[in-house]
């Protein structure tokens, strides 16, 4: 007769429902489980969806729970518009936590990385005072109020049964203008060029 394995399927509980409990019972049962060499299946799904914050932290951290378990298998779904992006996201977080382990080391500096919005370093542009030496100076006018361009201005859309970028304009008159391109540079000479 054939050994078989059973799996554990961890999914992880939300915040608000007693997820440090919940983390301390996967360490029991995961403790349990290498000992009876059984693949643990984490599933990250439910607590990505169920909370309002960018998921590229939530994944890395996610990742890293499974990690530490040791899970075989990880589950995590891109079943709505805010989860587009998932796999990819804990992907690359998986490969962070591996070189981790791999290299005792903490999970960063390793050329991959989800910091998108925020660099972890301040980029500085040293203003040269050379510069100066064979320029005109000007003084900044001050505005007393805002000026609206009397020609109007522009909306940017997307139309996304098409594909396409679209510009309107406004104030709406009659013969509006309206723009549709693949590319905004196209778009930006165009209404230059008006």
């Amino acid at each position: 007769m054939k050994d078989w394995q059973a799996w554990y399927d961890r999914i992880a509980s939300m915040f608000g429902f007693s997820p440090v409990d919940d983390q301390r019972t996967v360490d029991v049962l995961s403790r349990l489980l290498r000992e009876r060499a059984m693949p643990i299946l984490f599933g990250s799904g439910n607590v990505t969806d169920l909370l309002d914050t960018d998921s590229m932290g939530l994944n890395t951290f996610l990742a890293g729970v499974a990690s530490e378990v040791k899970a075989g298998i990880v589950l995590t779904t891109e079943g709505s518009v805010k989860t587009r992006g998932r796999v990819r996201e804990f992907t690359i977080a998986s490969q962070m936590m591996f070189l981790a382990k791999q290299r005792f080391s903490v999970p960063k500096d390793f050329g991959i990385g989800l910091l998108f919005l925020k660099d972890k370093r301040l980029k500085r542009t040293i203003y040269d005072i050379r510069l100066e030496k064979d320029a005109k100076r000007l003084e900044a006018r001050k505005r007393e109020r805002e000026e609206v361009n009397p020609k109007g201005s522009f909306r940017i859309l997307i139309n996304r049964k098409e594909r396409k970028l679209v510009a309107t304009h406004y104030p709406k008159e009659k013969g509006q203008i309206i723009i549709k391109e693949d590319r905004t540079e196209d778009i930006d000479s165009t209404i230059i060029n008006l």
